[in-house]
């Protein structure tokens, strides 16, 4: 409960500070009667909105970040562009989308995203409900927090290798996404990112049957201990750490734990965890290893391999 109020504490906070960012100078006064526009510049790109709604942004930089209003309860972007767009093209050129660009946008179902974006800013597709998919390209690095929030369609998502981080909630109340495969590149994973959606009294849930899909020893693999959520390793067993049995790049008590659960077959260790199980190097996981392990978290004069 304590959790709940804390997030919801944060998302007000963060809503509140959105509404009173001034827009930068090559922004227009926003007004309702200007909302809906065809055509206009955002910050260092120019875009354009065609009679099937689709809105395409092209240039050499970033995008503008974009203050929200409230519109029948729910947030909306203030872009001039409006909500009511059905699919986007960020063509090459384009190096970031700005914040909250497309929050509200609930008929967007396609977003294509160009080679040179390298960060998706915060909020930028909050309650896109229409996306089913994005294809993130190898350019982006930085998934910023609540990028994705709310996008209760979204079933897939790729992140490419470029991706070091993925903020806080960036994916959260994705209920319909169900997996996801995080690649090593991934070193920062902020909290509720993936896996969680707040149910109608503001609850946090978890996503039934959540599970993630990574190399052992990663982030990914310490986001999914962390939450409980399911871990199936997509590599092998080459980037094991001798004595992390539960790959969470530490080699601590709960290490044993681990192995011995193994011995009483209350839990099956495979590929790269039963490598690291193995901390005497003799090719069997048994009780000499996680003895073995426990002196040397006691700092007797032992090696681990």
């Amino acid at each position: 409960m304590k959790k709940a109020i804390s997030i919801l504490l944060y998302l007000c906070l963060a809503l509140s500070v959105f509404t009173v960012v001034p827009f930068a100078a090559s922004a227009a006064e926003v007004t309702e009667e200007s909302v809906g526009a065809t055509s206009g510049a955002t910050c260092d790109c120019t875009w354009s909105l065609n009679d099937d709604g689709v809105l395409t942004i092209s240039g050499n930089g970033a995008t503008e970040n974009y203050s929200i209003k409230s519109s029948n309860g729910t947030y909306i972007t203030v872009a001039l562009w409006g909500t009511n767009i059905k699919a986007v093209v960020i063509e090459d050129g384009v190096t970031s989308i700005g914040n909250n660009a497309f929050c509200g946008c609930k008929n967007l179902t396609s977003v294509t995203i160009g080679n040179s974006v390298t960060s998706i800013g915060d909020g930028a597709f909050y309650n896109c409900i229409g996306l089913t998919s994005v294809a993130i390209p190898d350019s982006v690095t930085s998934i910023v927090g609540f990028a994705f929030y709310g996008c209760t369609g979204l079933t897939s998502v790729t992140i490419p290798d470029s991706v070091t981080s993925i903020g806080n909630y960036a994916f959260s109340g994705c209920k319909s996404l169900t997996s996801v495969t995080i690649p090593k590149s991934v070193t920062s994973i902020g909290d509720g990112a993936l896996g969680y959606f707040f149910n109608n009294n503001g609850y946090e849930r978890k996503v039934t049957g959540f599970t993630i899909y990574g190399i052992f020893g990663s982030e990914a693999k310490r986001y999914a201990n962390k939450n409980g959520f399911n871990f199936i390793e997509s590599e092998d067993a080459a980037d094991a750490v001798i004595g992390d049995a539960n790959g969470d790049n530490e080699v601590n008590i709960e290490d044993t734990t681990i192995i011995q659960r193994h011995m009483a077959e209350y839990e099956t260790l495979t590929g790269s965890a039963l490598l690291a199980a193995d901390t005497n190097g003799d090719g069997v996981v048994d009780i000499q290893d996680a003895t073995r392990l426990q002196m040397f978290l006691a700092e007797y004069d032992v090696t681990l391999g």
